[in-house]
């Protein structure tokens, strides 16, 4: 029987943000199976800057200055005449990959597999906060700008046949009440990771191949952009380090803050900060998950990020703001310390918890259940029953 041919967006050229990571790793997995025709968004071009510029004016324009991002994808920087074979997979389509319109075009069942909300809302990837009635019209405050999209989505996944693949539970919940999508097939599949890599080394040699102190202790902090990026926290977590600083220096504890542009050291808050690049290498990603004793979670907003599943299979602890699909990981006390959003004071008393209990939290309990949830064949086996059920 000739393999099934599936045709997935996926940026080749950018080894960064969670959901084109997953995207590379899902054409990677499904090509044991089946004929990926992996197509390439058109970038850096001058149409396409252009595109971007005037799609960011409107934005601003008819929506204005919001917490998280908005899109509005009025164009497309795909070739749509490489779409082809029996399903189309995407997956984060903002900065204007593909238009709703041209979807609607599209010929062949649609997975589309969420990374955030944008596709069950209107112009947001997230919502400040969430109104657990689900994403209705309401939403839309007499918008124009959004009232279009919405309405364009609305039609979309009326007379297309679009199958939806949530990231977490949480965003399936979520899914299943949109005035959007609650009548679409929807299903979690965690995103895969290669679970078999992610195992911690000893700490002492992490330590020397990263050029940290082996006499002190360290902790985490990972987010594209570093502290410059809104969604993650890095505000908030100034704010934590500054309340909880004289503890953590009478423990000997430091910082890492990994994901920034450039490497460098900073006292500015008493508390030793290392600031180190953005990495793309995994092992070098192991090495810093595995320096360390204890990695924090301060964003706003977040589905399930692949970097926390990543540090826990790394036997670290996490201290996080309740928020998406993080408590599907973490079990408060245990692998580590969930917040109510976003309580600053609670989060100090979380960090002080987890430093104080190392010994007798249970991070080691959680693993099996990571390990077979993220790995890729059992990735493999619910998307061939998914692509299955599609086809037959």
């Amino acid at each position: 029987m000739p393999k099934k041919k599936i045709s997935i967006i996926a940026d080749n050229s950018k080894n960064e943000g969670g959901a084109n990571i997953a995207a590379k790793r899902i054409c990677r997995i499904l090509k044991k199976n089946y004929h990926i025709n992996q197509i390439q968004p058109l970038r850096n071009s001058f149409f396409f800057s252009t595109k971007n510029i005037f799609t960011k004016i409107l934005v601003k324009l008819f929506i204005g200055q919001t917490p998280f991002l908005n899109s509005i994808n009025l164009f497309d920087n795909i070739d749509l005449k490489k779409i082809t074979g029996e399903i189309l997979s995407i997956h984060w389509i903002g900065k204007n990959t593909i238009s709703i319109k041209s979807l609607e075009k599209i010929q062949i069942p649609i997975i589309w597999t969420l990374h955030d909300m944008w596709p069950i809302t209107s112009t947001e990837h997230f919502l400040d906060i969430y109104n657990e009635i689900g994403y209705n019209t309401k939403n839309l405050n007499n918008n124009f700008l959004k009232k279009k999209l919405f309405d364009q989505k609305k039609k979309l996944f009326k007379n297309k046949k679009i199958y939806l693949v949530t990231c977490c539970r949480w965003l399936e919940r979520i899914a299943k009440k949109s005035e959007i999508s609650k009548n679409l097939k929807i299903v979690t599949i965690y995103n895969p990771i290669e679970t078999s890599l992610w195992n911690r080394k000893n700490q002492s040699i992490c330590k020397d191949k990263l050029r940290l102190d082996n006499k002190k202790n360290y902790i985490l902090f990972g987010a594209q952009g570093g502290l410059s990026n809104p969604r993650k926290g890095g505000d908030l977590l100034i704010k934590i380090i500054n309340r909880v600083k004289e503890f953590l220096i009478r423990n000997d504890y430091e910082i890492i803050i990994l994901g920034g542009k450039e490497n460098h050291v900073s006292y500015d808050y008493d508390v030793k900060l290392h600031f180190r690049k953005h990495e793309k290498n995994i092992q070098r990603q192991i090495l810093y998950h595995s320096a360390v004793n204890l990695t924090l979670s301060c964003s706003k907003a977040e589905a399930l990020p692949q970097f926390l599943v990543e540090t826990l299979l790394c036997k670290n602890p996490v201290v996080s703001f309740n928020v998406g699909g993080i408590n599907e990981i973490i079990s408060h006390k245990k692998n580590g310390f969930l917040v109510k959003p976003f309580n600053i004071d609670d989060f100090c008393e979380g960090i002080k918890f987890v430093i104080n209990n190392k010994k007798r939290l249970q991070v080691d309990d959680k693993i099996n259940y990571l390990k077979t949830e993220f790995n890729e064949i059992n990735f493999l086996k619910k998307y061939h029953k998914l692509i299955n059920s599609i086809t037959k």
